[in-house]
């Protein structure tokens, strides 16, 4: 195999690496979008009581450790850590 040859098959590994991330990026992009559509916000004025929280076996604490990645993050990596807190709570959700 010539060096050409060798090239021509890495950019075609590299091209079909890309499409897949594409794809990838698309349907992750559609579940978000489905997920945060279905997420019922709660009123400020109305945060989980105790015994709420407690059936889920979530304590204060954990909710603001949760919470915290997605602060003060900037670029990619809040919105990974956001992709990430939302696919979470989705499995969270349908236990």
């Amino acid at each position: 195999m010539s060096a050409i040859d060798t090239i021509v098959q890495f950019l075609s590994v590299i091209d079909e690496a890309v499409k897949f991330k594409k794809t990838i990026t698309e349907e992750v992009v559609a579940s978000v979008t489905n997920i945060v559509s279905n997420i019922k916000p709660h009123a400020a004025s109305q945060p989980l009581c105790y015994h709420s929280r407690k059936s889920k076996g979530e304590s204060s604490k954990q909710r603001i450790r949760k919470l915290q990645p997605l602060i003060g993050d900037a670029g990619h990596e809040g919105i990974y850590t956001l992709v990430w807190f939302l696919f979470r709570f989705h499995l969270q959700h349908d236990e």
